[in-house]
This record gives C-alpha cells, structure tokens and sequence, in this order.
C-alpha cells in the first residue's frame, strides 16, 4: 500500500465520522496544485519562446502579458497546422486543462463535507 493510503486508513480509523471522500477531495487538489504551478510556468515560457520563433517580438511581448488568451489562440494556431496530437505543445496544454479539472472536481468534493456533517 501507499503511504496516502496507509495514512487515509489510520484517520479513517481514528475519526469514524469524517468521510473517505472528504480526503480524497483535499488530497487531490493539494497535489495537482503543486504540479499546476510548476507546469504552468513551463508552458508560459515555452509559448513564449514559440510566439518569438514564430512571429517575433511583438508576439513574445504580448503572450507575456495575455498569457492565457495566447496560450489559447498558439493552441490553435499550432495545433491547425501540425495536428493537436502531434505537438508536443498541444498535448501539455490538454494535461494541463485536465489537471485544472481534477483540482476543481477535487475542491468540489471537499466541499461536499460541510453538508453532511
């Protein structure tokens, strides 16, 4: 078994009336929090840097200023003409959307609690 799992055991244990799904919700976002930060900054310098290849300066300065409306519009753009599966790029900015999915279902879950209680 894994440490989290060993742990979720031992405060299930102790705490009889505190839920599984009250853990899991705060233990998903806790950790796909942390890789959120992290990947994000990858993918605003990595679209960075793709913009000044592609286009210049002008567009690396303005994907440092409208970071997430750049980052959609070079999803786009890149993704129409290599293919979405097929850049690297792309892909990252897919996991990325679905690790803010899982944090979001995840805060949804822990906030679940306070109605059963």
């Amino acid at each position: 078994m894994s440490g989290f799992s060993l742990y979720l055991r031992e405060q299930l244990k102790k705490q009889g009336n505190i839920r599984l799904r009250e853990y899991v919700g705060c233990a998903i976002p806790g950790k796909a929090d942390k890789v959120l930060s992290v990947l994000g900054v990858i993918i605003h310098v990595w679209t960075m840097i793709l913009a000044f290849k592609i286009k210049g300066f002008y567009a690396a300065f303005m994907t440092f200023f409208f970071p997430v409306l750049s980052q959609i519009f070079w999803f786009f753009k890149i993704g129409a003409k290599v293919g979405y599966t097929k850049s690297w790029f792309c892909i990252s900015l897919m996991v990325y959307a679905i690790l803010w999915v899982l944090v979001l279902l995840g805060f949804l879950a822990a906030q679940g609690r306070s109605d059963e209680v």
